[in-house]
């Protein structure tokens, strides 16, 4: 395994992850920084599209995977990278019947102004959050029944469709891109959930 400086790895990150990977930017492929639990496809020396692809197909639940893949590309990935320290994109898995609601963080490696590395951390999003099959996400509402508003507050676009897509078919989804306008659309409309981003300003 390659050496890396633990010290900016958790500056970027944090330490909640379980699973941290980085990739060089060079020969895109991944090192194993820290693995609690093992994914599938992310192993060391593994392409970073190939073993994506694979976790997406392997662990994603269905309706994520086609936004994540054009999301988590390495192109994409970089190109956004560029412009942004870090980022994170939320989405729902699915391990054998559980369904989990995981995010995974991206975090840039700068040198000599020129992107070197990527970091990547893996976490559930809330360990309390759980279903014991994923049949329950597929029961419908009868038709006959209005369905629950749910207002999404988030700024960024990927994360705003992914909720968008996961929650369309039970519930009304309202969206705002950022506070103010979450606030504008309260005050028309009653509130049955919020989600929104902690770092979305007013």
């Amino acid at each position: 395994m390659k050496d890396f400086d633990s010290s900016r790895i958790y500056q970027i990150l944090g330490d909640e992850f379980k699973n941290i990977y980085i990739v060089d930017c060079e020969d895109q492929q991944i090192h194993t920084f820290k693995e609690t639990l093992e994914l599938p496809g992310f192993s060391s020396c593994t392409s970073y599209n190939d073993a994506m692809n694979q976790y997406i197909d392997d662990r994603v639940y269905d309706k994520n995977r086609d936004m994540l893949r054009m999301a988590l590309s390495f192109n994409s990935l970089f190109s956004r990278l560029e412009k942004t320290e870090h980022f994170n994109v939320h989405y729902q898995s699915k391990n054998n019947s559980e369904v989990h609601f995981m995010y995974s963080h991206f975090g840039r490696v700068m040198e000599d102004g020129r992107l070197r590395q990527i970091i990547i951390g893996f976490a559930n999003e809330d360990l309390d959050i759980r279903r014991n099959t994923i049949d329950m996400f597929n029961n419908s509402l009868p038709s006959n029944v209005v369905k629950r508003k749910v207002l999404i507050v988030e700024d960024n676009e990927i994360n705003r469709e992914i909720l968008k897509v996961t929650l369309e078919d039970d519930y009304d989804v309202l969206e705002a891109v950022n506070g103010e306008e979450g606030l504008n659309i309260l005050s028309q409309y009653y509130k049955d959930i919020g989600l929104t981003d902690t770092l979305v300003i007013c």
